[in-house]
């Protein structure tokens, strides 16, 4: 499977063409829009592919795979034995823009490297002053004690049970995006960030809420719309 790349822009008027089209597969269709190559046509129809620095990049010879060892072998086998499931839509924020939460994070580093933290008791007694213990230089850990202060401090402004914020209500940004997906097959994120005058991350975030909601879906060269009605204002 392959996507089909304009080689005249269609923001810039390119028209959705066999004869003005090039076939690259996903990764190197995302790459080409991240910048990582550009493709020059010449004077003959022939198509070049330059790297960052303008120097062509050459057919290399293809080399055989080991089936047991080469390519992404090991890596089935090993989210295999653990468990993980990576599929297509792994990549992509699940979240909708909520402010990040740093406590659960520093908790989960420190798990991984092998320092698990205890939960920090939140006492509603106030707390005594307590004169520090007169200690030699290097015998105290304070980057340690630091980051448990940190961590309990953090606990006691956003405790884990705290409910999430409100979900965003689709708003007139959102109805804009709906409209320029509307009767399209699909659209790169890099155009409706364009189109739209947002960043990126918060274009992403609200194709994401929109895609939960059932209004877009994702496809293998951005997003396209997928209800009749998506494009049409909010109701009231």
């Amino acid at each position: 499977r392959s996507d089909a790349h304009h080689l005249d822009a269609w923001i810039l008027g390119g028209r959705t063409e066999l004869s003005r089209s090039v076939c690259l597969c996903e990764f190197h269709h995302v790459r080409l829009h991240q910048g990582a190559y550009t493709i020059e046509e010449q004077a003959n129809g022939e198509l070049h592919f330059l790297d960052r620095r303008g120097r062509r990049i050459l057919a290399s010879e293809p080399h055989p795979v080991d089936p047991e060892q080469g390519g992404a072998a090991h890596l089935e086998r090993e989210h295999e034995a653990q468990g993980i499931q990576i599929g297509r839509f792994t990549p992509l924020a699940q979240g909708a823009g909520y402010p990040f939460q740093l406590a659960p994070t520093v908790d989960a580093m420190l798990d991984e490297c092998g320092h698990p933290v205890a939960r920090a008791e939140i006492s509603e007694e106030p707390e005594t002053e307590v004169e520090p213990e007169s200690q030699e230089g290097g015998d105290r850990d304070e980057d340690a004690q630091d980051l448990h202060t940190l961590i309990a401090e953090l606990r006691a402004e956003a405790p884990e049970n705290e409910p999430d914020p409100p979900w965003p209500e689709r708003d007139e940004t959102d109805d804009h995006l709906l409209r320029l997906l509307a009767g399209r097959g699909s659209v790169d994120p890099s155009e409706l960030c364009r189109r739209l005058e947002l960043p990126v991350g918060e274009t992403i975030a609200r194709l994401t809420r929109l895609e939960l909601a059932g209004c877009v879906r994702s496809t293998a060269a951005g997003y396209a719309a997928t209800e009749p009605g998506a494009a049409n204002p909010i109701a009231g």
